[in-house]
């Protein structure tokens, strides 16, 4: 991938499978927020199984960032009780203050995959000088294009960060 993307991203379940999906859709809009430390366990299987557990140990988890709308509709951030429960379990340091979601776009669901990048434009911001030369996962629910993941890969890559991965519950 090239410098300004995602380095990898570890994806632990198919979207596409029923019961992952409607597992999900309880979690982000039935509010079922239990349901974060049982995802959260999927997806340290998954890291594990491939042999990234060790490696990510130095990096710094960064969930997602919700627009403070869509965050007080929900009540909660998905990406960020995902990273809450992955540290919990994992020991990982978390910083949920170096990017911040400063558009509210439209859900990316229904949308192209155009449609999709063109939505992130300028959708979020960084704390640059707390970046540089340090690695960061990010977290979220599920990545489809990789556009929202690939947006806030480049923000951070041109805030000098060294490496950028992410890691998903499901993908599809």
């Amino acid at each position: 991938m090239s410098k300004n993307t995602i380095d990898g991203i570890v994806s632990a379940l198919s979207y596409k499978d029923p019961l992952v999906k409607r597992v999900i859709e309880l979690f982000k809009y039935k509010f079922i927020q239990e349901l974060s430390e049982d995802l959260a366990a999927a997806l340290l299987n998954e890291i594990s199984a491939q042999g990234l557990g060790d490696y990510f140990r130095e990096f710094i988890l960064i969930p997602v960032p919700l627009h403070k709308k869509r965050f007080n509709w929900r009540g909660f951030n998905q990406a960020e009780l995902l990273a809450a429960s992955l540290a919990k379990i994992n020991g990982i340091e978390t910083n949920t203050d170096l990017i911040i979601r400063s558009k509210n776009t439209k859900p990316q669901t229904k949308l192209s995959a155009t449609e999709r990048k063109q939505n992130l434009t300028d959708a979020f911001r960084e704390q640059a000088a707390q970046i540089a030369g340090k690695k960061f996962l990010l977290v979220d629910d599920v990545v489809t294009t990789g556009a929202t993941l690939n947006e806030l890969a480049k923000l951070l890559k041109k805030s000098k960060a060294q490496e950028v991965w992410a890691v998903t519950v499901a993908h599809g």
